[in-house]
């Protein structure tokens, strides 16, 4: 899909295709309307953007988190990652990482403030998944129907759905 953005716009305008399934699976909430980023957490204009667009949802097997949940959840991360390693250095830290989402094993996918990229950490094995991706490009991936229909059936055909909607 050519524009992320454009699609994260069709799905929270709650606009469905004739075939509900399985779109109707996945759901972004609209964007708040009198809510703004919170101050004391790390993020870009791209993060900022996808708040504007829609406020947190189901995309593949992401759950985004919802604006209002994101200090919670990043206070809840910052505690549970804090004491993993031997040497008590955590693995994230509030003034670089942004935690945006959990995957359906309920790894969080993590914004690195200062390289712009989005990784997963493996909660089983406690470490890096690197994905290697600044945030545009996991955006632009995750909404590529080609990689996802390889990835995962039916957010692949959810995608295509979306597709037929543009």
């Amino acid at each position: 899909m050519a524009d992320w953005k454009k699609a994260l716009q069709v799905m929270a305008d709650k606009k469905r295709p004739k075939e509900d399934f399985p779109l109707m699976g996945y759901e972004v909430y609209m964007p708040s309307t009198n809510a703004s980023f919170p101050a004391e957490l790390p993020h870009s204009d791209d993060i900022t953007t996808f708040y504007e667009l829609c406020d947190g949802g189901m995309l593949g097997d992401l759950i985004w988190f919802q604006l209002y949940e994101l200090p919670q959840k990043n206070s809840f991360w910052q505690m549970s990652l804090k004491d993993i390693y031997p040497n008590n250095l955590p693995p994230i830290f509030a003034e670089i990482h942004l935690v945006v989402a959990e995957n359906t094993q309920e790894f969080p996918l993590i914004w690195d403030k200062s390289t712009n990229q989005l990784d997963l950490f493996d909660m089983n094995k406690l470490e890096w998944v690197r994905t290697r991706k600044h945030f545009d490009e996991f955006m632009c991936e995750l909404f590529d129907v080609e990689v996802q229909s390889v990835l995962d059936d039916s957010w692949g055909t959810a995608l295509i759905q979306l597709e037929r909607m543009l």
